[in-house]
């Protein structure tokens, strides 16, 4: 299977990045990743950062979208906010989404997810054992 760093090697900062970007290009190399997710945890980041299971995930050409609820929530120091309760619905039109370092993103709709399951793994662990400094240098600020 085709990891993130792949579409990296192989595609260019522009085809992946560049702000809007080609519609039918990045739903053809987003997509496999994203459309699988049902049922799944990701790294989510917004004004917080947690490890959220998504359900109604919806992948067509023109976007993706899925609902999200908090599993576990990576404190961040010295920010204190208060966390949804409820499950929300997030999303965005391919031509918005923009891959950075091992996440998807949509820069107008501020939020981030990383769904590789190695790092959804590696950061929940960090969290459920305190080590929330090292969750987020894998997550939030990963430096690709």
């Amino acid at each position: 299977m085709m990891k993130l760093d792949d579409l990296r090697r192989i595609y260019t900062e522009d085809d992946l990045s560049y702000y809007p970007g080609d519609r039918e290009l990045r739903y053809r190399l987003f997509s496999p990743f994203l459309a699988n997710l049902a049922g799944k945890k990701v790294v989510y980041h917004e004004r917080f950062v947690a490890i959220v299971e998504l359900s109604a995930v919806e992948v067509t050409t023109e976007r993706f979208s899925a609902v999200a609820t908090i599993l576990l929530h990576v404190e961040q120091r010295g920010r204190p906010l208060i966390l949804p309760r409820r499950p929300w619905r997030f999303g965005g039109h391919w031509e918005h989404m923009m891959l950075g370092g091992h996440h998807f993103h949509v820069p107008y709709a501020a939020w981030s997810i990383w769904p590789e399951p190695e790092i959804v793994s590696a950061v929940e662990e960090h969290a459920r054992n305190g080590r929330f400094t090292e969750a987020l240098k894998l997550s939030v600020f990963d430096d690709f």
